[in-house]
């Protein structure tokens, strides 16, 4: 659970950075104009600093500023290069036969787009990337996905997609998805609200994916389906979890506590499983405040994140990290 948390922790520091880290010059000022507009236009709908009393309404006043926010957003890239789309269509082929492999009805929907292969690195304690050449598109109903791979110095840093984010650099609404090659593979689901972690789910890809390879230089398709409160997940083709944000959060799985060493005369062993036993006790606690989080975000009906931007992420705990990111596309499902 030390990973999660640290994920928790990377995207409080990427809220301030969603969108400005588009990659290409040009992409760059595209990717920051949408966020001035979403930024501003959410705080000013957003009115004063007064809240109201009943968290309802609480909720309500921020879905309305966030869908004006995006409706502006909208307008703002509203033309759009249709020679680019009719190239996106033409190479969509590939695209639609894996859709199957996600339960996906291909004659709802359409290829957002199709990235160009990009390779992200990050070097340092707490860092992080991000990078869209189609920063213009809003996602809802959705399926992300992307041949990764990855080269890290340490297990808890990862690579996925950050998920429908509003944009906002100073109150921060998304989602991500990340896998981590530490204890033979994770997928880290990560929730920040108003800029602050509020919890994260974490799920073993190799319970049903047995071809997940968690080794340095190798290479995962990762596939994220989200579809309203829904998100599924899929490593090579399997399903390897689901969540549903309007459910109570699954009881977590505690692991087994170190055994005590047994020889308890041996000062070395005895040492060490003190060690082991202080962060046994202290990964207990990171699990139980993470399922604490969660369970209070659901029993307070926490609005879900309906629209946002989209893209590929990378985070470092420390040391080198790469993720290169190759035959990925968006599916926008209409119904």
């Amino acid at each position: 659970m030390k990973r999660t948390a640290f994920f928790l922790m990377i995207m409080v520091a990427l809220g301030s950075a969603i969108l400005a880290c588009a990659s290409g010059s040009d992409v760059d000022a595209t990717a920051q104009a949408i966020n001035d507009v979403f930024s501003k236009t959410a705080t000013a709908a957003a009115g004063d600093d007064a809240q109201p009393e009943d968290p309802l309404e609480t909720a309500q006043e921020k879905a309305t500023a966030t869908a004006q926010a995006v409706q502006v957003t909208r307008t703002a890239i509203s033309e759009i290069n249709t020679e680019a789309q009719k190239a996106t269509t033409e190479a969509a082929a590939p695209v639609l036969g894996e859709l199957k492999l996600y339960d996906v009805n291909t004659d709802q929907g359409y290829v957002a787009w199709i990235h160009q292969p990009i390779t992200l690195s990050v070097d340092g304690y707490m860092a992080f990337d991000f990078a869209n050449d189609h920063p213009e598109t809003i996602i809802r109903d959705f399926v992300i996905s992307s041949d990764i791979t990855w080269n890290t110095q340490y297990g808890s840093s990862g690579c996925g997609f950050l998920i429908r984010s509003n944009g906002d650099q100073n109150k921060q609404d998304s989602y991500m998805a990340l896998i981590t090659r530490g204890g033979s593979g994770h997928l880290i689901f990560a929730i920040l609200e108003d800029g602050e972690p509020v919890g994260g789910y974490d799920i073993f890809p190799r319970t049903n994916d047995k071809s997940f390879d968690w080794n340095n230089d190798t290479t995962n398709r990762v596939a994220v389906k989200g579809q309203g409160s829904l998100f599924t997940f899929y490593t090579n083709g399997a399903q390897v979890g689901e969540i549903d944000l309007t459910e109570p959060p699954p009881k977590p799985v505690v692991p087994a506590a170190p055994k005590t060493p047994e020889d308890q005369l041996d000062l070395k062993a005895m040492d060490e499983y003190r060690k082991q036993l202080e962060e046994y006790q202290q990964m207990l606690q990171d699990i139980s405040d993470n399922y604490n989080a969660l369970l209070a975000r659901f029993e307070m009906k926490s609005p879900i994140f309906e629209e946002g931007f989209t893209g590929m992420a990378v985070v470092s705990e420390s040391g080198d990290t790469t993720c290169h990111f190759e035959d990925t596309w968006l599916w926008i499902i209409e119904e």
